[in-house]
């Protein structure tokens, strides 16, 4: 027989579900974006142009042109994931997510000001 009562059950599932939320907050509300190289921040500013724009025409240029950069090692593979990752919303008209993207990876470059 254990030796809790049948009541201690509710507090430790109530704990586990406290627990449980707050790992999904945590995983919801991450930074999804690392730093970016010279090379991935000037794509993504033309992304964050042709994402405003709703240009498919210029997402194909520049999906060819993440694919070169990659194959040339001038982006790092993760990065140049999350740009493909970015263009092919765009490219499947889901144009609000790609925008909301790419300004999240752009706004992770952001570093203070050297004082």
């Amino acid at each position: 027989m254990s030796s809790e009562s049948p009541s201690a059950w509710p507090r430790w599932l109530f704990v586990g579900l406290v627990l449980l939320i707050a790992a999904g907050v945590w995983w919801w509300l991450r930074p999804q974006y690392s730093e970016t190289s010279e090379n991935g921040y000037a794509v993504a500013v033309a992304l964050f142009t042709a994402c405003n724009q709703q240009d498919s025409e210029k997402l194909q240029e520049l999906a060819t042109h993440v694919e070169q950069l990659r194959a040339q090692g001038e982006l790092g593979p993760d990065e140049a994931d999350w740009l493909s990752n970015i263009i092919e919303l765009g490219l499947d008209g889901k144009w609000p997510a790609a925008n909301r993207k790419v300004r999240s990876l752009m706004q992770q470059q952001v570093r203070p000001a050297p004082s």
